[in-house]
């Protein structure tokens, strides 16, 4: 038996079809456990149809003559199937950074948004090769912006590498589209093979990710995430408007930087290291306020200092530090309980606790053992 570059292809595509098959049910199946499974299991269902629907159509071009008939009301199918993937990998990637909360409604949002564009496209293009670009272009239109959209939200709220395997996923989703379109405007149907397995090949890469790094999907996770973001939305907003009735900060906080380098900033460093040494930040009560005192500053000072020379906030400054010693405690009390190693480190509760360990480390406090005791 020969292996054509033709087969081997064809292979792989229906084994992508039977994974997102396979993977759905699986999710289903697990629907009590976090109804958010619901979501993901018909977005996997949903592929694996795609797949399938493209398995038979994959050794072949549309007629650029053939009008609306069966093979027409096949590829609007196939479209409306690939176009409601991509709406709704967008919702579940970014609820795995935070940027929102999916529910159940959302499915009816990609529902709707699909019907439109396929009403659009059964409306404009009446023939099977436009409106498969047509599909293609919107289907591109889509990827496109969840790659820019998600990767700049990553690198913007600085969070942890492993959320970049996001970015990864939807350049090959919005690579797979676009192959698909060069196929059809060439007339080269070997693009189209290779757009056609890539859908696959990301099932099984999201698979191994979720396995080897759960955080991706752990809803305490997310919910932090989603936490810390609704939080510095509402920091922002605060210091845009405080900006906006006080014209003359910019002046004030220029004159207050230079007068900060005039003073004797050695003396600043000096006594924080020992602020450092000491521990003081392991003080469930500290405040902005007391660090100042220490460091023999006011409090705007203080707080500056932070701001130009360290690059963070007062409460991010605190609680880095207390996660380092998070980890020490880790490390030499193998047995000890993580809401006891949190209190100790200056945590109030746990909750603040977590957060703090998903915003500094990118991993929750029983991951973050896990990682120490590792090494």
């Amino acid at each position: 038996m020969t292996f054509t570059f033709e087969s081997i292809v064809q292979h792989l595509q229906l084994v992508g079809a039977y994974l997102g098959f396979s993977i759905a049910v699986l999710r289903l199946v697990r629907y009590k456990k976090n109804r958010v499974n619901v979501i993901y299991g018909v977005t996997f269902l949903s592929i694996g149809l795609f797949l399938a629907l493209g398995f038979e159509a994959s050794g072949s071009l549309p007629e650029p003559d053939v009008g609306m008939g069966s093979e027409y009301n096949l590829s609007l199918l196939y479209f409306g199937l690939v176009i409601f993937s991509c709406a709704i990998v967008r919702y579940l990637m970014r609820r795995s950074i935070g940027l929102n909360e999916v529910k159940s409604k959302e499915i009816g949002l990609c529902l709707t948004g699909t019907f439109g564009a396929l009403f659009f496209l059964s409306l404009f293009f009446r023939n099977a090769t436009a409106m498969n670009a047509a599909g293609n272009a919107i289907c591109a239109l889509i990827t496109s912006y969840t790659l820019v959209e998600i990767t700049t939200s990553i690198r913007t709220r600085k969070l942890p590498r492993v959320y970049f395997n996001l970015s990864l996923i939807s350049f090959f989703m919005c690579l797979a589209v676009l192959l698909d379109l060069i196929g059809i405007l060439r007339g080269d149907i070997r693009f189209r093979q290779i757009s056609n397995f890539i859908p696959g090949l990301l099932l099984v890469y999201f698979h191994l990710l979720e396995i080897y790094y759960p955080m991706i999907t752990d809803k305490k996770t997310i919910h932090s995430l989603s936490l810390t973001y609704k939080i510095n939305r509402r920091q922002e907003a605060a210091a845009a408007e405080t900006q906006a009735k006080s014209p003359r900060k910019k002046l004030e906080v220029s004159e207050n930087k230079n007068l900060l380098k005039e003073s004797d900033l050695s003396r600043i460093e000096e006594r924080l290291k020992f602020f450092l040494e000491e521990k003081r930040y392991l003080d469930e009560e500290l405040r902005l306020p007391d660090l100042a005192a220490y460091l023999g500053v006011s409090v705007h000072q203080a707080s500056l200092y932070l701001n130009q020379y360290k690059n963070m906030s007062f409460t991010d400054f605190i609680n880095q530090n207390r996660i380092e010693e998070a980890k020490r405690l880790i490390l030499e009390e193998t047995n000890r309980n993580l809401i006891d190693i949190g209190l100790e480190c200056g945590f109030n509760s746990y909750s603040p606790f977590h957060r703090a360990c998903i915003r500094f480390t990118g991993f929750s406090p029983k991951e973050l053992r896990n990682m120490v005791l590792q090494k």
